[in-house]
C-alpha cells in the first residue's frame, strides 16, 4: 500500500532523487543525495541510510494538503535541495581540515 502512495517524478525542475508521498493530511516530499563513507561521519546518523551502492542522505517535509500548489512545491523542494547541498558541503570541509592537520601532524 505504501509503495501506491509514493511517486516519484523526472523532469528538469526536480532532482532525479526526488519522491514524493501522498497521505491524508498532504504530501511528503523525499529527497536524497548520495554520499560518501568518509562524509557519514559528520552529519546525522538518523538521516544516513544504506542505499544499493551507496549511502544516501535524505532529507523530508510534510506539507500540509491546504498548501500543495506548484510554486509551494517547488519552494519546498528547492529549500531541501540546497540544506542538503550545504549539509554535505560542510560535512566535507570537516573532513578536508581532519586531512590536513593530519598531515602537518606527520610532517612535525
Amino acid at each position: 500500500m505504501d509503495k501506491l502512495n509514493r511517486i516519484k517524478i523526472k523532469g528538469e525542475n526536480f532532482h532525479e532523487n526526488t519522491t514524493f508521498e501522498f497521505t491524508g493530511a498532504g504530501m511528503i516530499i523525499h529527497l536524497s543525495l548520495n554520499i560518501n563513507k568518509d562524509i557519514s561521519k559528520h552529519l546525522p546518523s538518523n538521516l544516513i541510510f544504506r542505499g544499493e551502492k551507496m549511502l544516501t542522505y535524505k532529507l523530508k517535509y510534510h506539507l500540509e494538503s491546504k498548501y500543495i500548489h506548484r510554486v509551494s512545491v517547488q519552494k519546498v523542494h528547492d529549500h531541501l535541495l540546497k540544506n542538503a547541498m550545504r549539509n554535505i558541503r560542510e560535512a566535507k570541509i570537516k573532513v578536508l581540515e581532519g586531512e590536513v592537520k593530519s598531515l602537518c601532524s606527520s610532517f612535525v
